[in-house]
């Protein structure tokens, strides 16, 4: 299975299970016990994880929106050069 097509989580719950050892074909739907322990593991990282992302996002969305009012009052002056750069190093 290619890990590509999936969605992130399902990529992320996937690499986690793999970190962790459990087997990638335990039978038909039924996990062995140490599967099942990897996966209450798996469980717990990943909601460590989601809370980690939240906060990120949560302080990302503060920068924009200061961003943003400092646009709408006018005292905002981007610096286009190190935009243009910065630009330059994400594409190559």
């Amino acid at each position: 299975m290619e890990i590509r097509k999936l969605s992130e989580s399902t990529r992320k719950w996937l690499q986690a299970m793999k970190e962790y050892g459990a087997s990638e074909r335990p039978g038909r739907g039924k996990g062995t016990s140490s599967d099942v322990a990897v996966g209450d593991r798996v469980s717990e990282s990943i909601k460590e994880m989601s809370q980690v992302t939240a906060a990120e996002e949560q302080k990302r969305a503060e920068k924009i929106s200061r961003i943003a009012d400092r646009i709408a009052s006018g005292s905002y002056k981007p610096d286009y050069e190190a935009l243009a750069a910065r630009m330059l190093e994400e594409t190559w």
